[in-house]
């Protein structure tokens, strides 16, 4: 998901990737991961770099590296990632293998 803004995924199964990431959201805002379940991949279950997006509710387990990698949106008047507003509420992580 790049460069998008007010999405909604509610109840969804997302089956990883056999050589990356499952979810990658970069540059968007106001995405949000509700009662959905993450598994299966090879890399970071999430890797999320954007502003205001919302992971609540969701099981993730079975990834190779991170349940969730986070990070902000680099701004043009900044040289460095900052937070934005992103939340990671009520998670189960389960067979992380790093």
């Amino acid at each position: 998901i790049t460069n998008s803004e007010n999405i909604t995924f509610d109840g969804i199964e997302f089956y990883g990737s056999r050589y990356d990431t499952a979810i990658y959201v970069s540059g968007s805002n106001g995405i949000e991961f509700k009662n959905c379940t993450i598994h299966a991949s090879a890399q970071n279950g999430m890797s999320l770099a954007g502003k205001n997006i919302v992971v609540e509710n969701c099981n993730i387990y079975d990834t190779g590296q991170s349940g969730v990698s986070i990070s902000g949106d680099v701004e043009v008047t900044v040289d460095i990632s900052v937070p934005s507003n992103n939340i990671i509420r009520n998670i189960v992580f389960m067979q992380i293998l790093f």
